[in-house]
């Protein structure tokens, strides 16, 4: 059966992905935390990029998503949504 996404929710889509972009945030600061450890000439900047990662990864993620959100919305009410087919199956499978 065929199915069209007509509307996404602005502020939730953009809620989880910001989530999820801090996740993404943590463990690249992690890295970051971790060039730190090791030390070198760029030391500074590791802890600087560390600690951004954690702050604009969301807030980016969130009003990019929204953005696209918006966009989409816009789109889908004049030409379709994305179109997709849902299939039912048995568990287990």
């Amino acid at each position: 059966m065929k199915k069209q996404i007509t509307k996404i929710s602005i502020h939730q889509t953009s809620k989880v992905l910001a989530v999820t972009y801090m996740l993404f945030g943590a463990v690249f600061a992690v890295i970051m935390f971790l060039a730190l450890l090791v030390g070198g000439g760029a030391a500074g900047w590791a802890l600087l990029v560390g600690i951004l990662c954690l702050i604009l990864f969301p807030v980016l993620g969130y009003l990019f998503v929204a953005l696209f959100a918006y966009f989409y919305n816009k789109a889908a009410g004049r030409v379709g949504g994305i179109e997709f087919v849902l299939e039912d199956f048995e568990e287990g499978q």
